[in-house]
């Protein structure tokens, strides 16, 4: 992967569709992420609020549409079902209209518009742009893809190894480091939810 600085640029629309990824299993956390609560509002229907701001479309990738119906938005199943997060992203570009498509996971609290600018202006001609700290650390799960990445996630779900890094190793992406103050942390513990809530609520 190739490592660029990430510029500053203004922009407050993206063309282009974002998927979010609604099928962890919530196994450390030992409740369902997606609706912890939120200022009042479960953390999905707050992340989903951010992204209509950016967004023109917003894709709910899940393996459980009927609990997301209350959102009104697309809701697309694993292709193959339970595939893990390669499935989950392959069936969200496949449902995409756009050529670009950011991806996130549902339990990323913060949708941080400068780390997008900065993806939409890394990607260039490459097939991904991810969010990098340097020496190693990128989050492949709040990131943009183009629909090129498409063949590409099929071959390695065909295969016996259908980890992202696979797919990753397989694509043309870059990686663009974004200031670590912005690094889209997620949820997994109890723990974790009580310190975003004590920092940020």
């Amino acid at each position: 992967m190739i490592t660029r600085r990430s510029p500053k640029i203004e922009c407050s629309d993206f063309d282009a569709a974002a998927i979010v990824l609604a099928g962890g299993l919530s196994r450390r956390m030992k409740t369902d992420k997606s609706f912890l609560d939120m200022k009042g509002m479960p953390l999905i229907s707050s992340v989903v609020m951010q992204l209509k701001a950016c967004f023109p479309t917003v894709i709910i990738s899940t393996n459980n549409p009927e609990k997301y119906s209350f959102l009104g938005l697309p809701l697309v199943p694993d292709n193959p079902p339970h595939g893990g997060p390669v499935a989950g992203i392959l069936a969200g570009l496949k449902a995409s209209i756009y050529d670009l498509n950011f991806v996130m996971a549902c339990d990323i609290p913060v949708v941080s518009r400068s780390i997008i600018r900065s993806l939409f202006t890394g990607i260039g001609d490459h097939d991904g742009a991810l969010p990098s700290q340097g020496s190693g650390v990128w989050e492949p799960f709040f990131a943009l893809y183009h629909k090129r990445m498409i063949p590409v996630m099929e071959d390695v779900m065909r295969g016996k190894d259908s980890w992202m890094r696979t797919v990753l190793d397989a694509a043309d992406v870059v990686t663009v480091e974004v200031d670590p103050s912005l690094w889209p942390n997620n949820i997994n513990t109890p723990e974790e939810y009580r310190t975003f809530l004590r920092d940020n609520i």
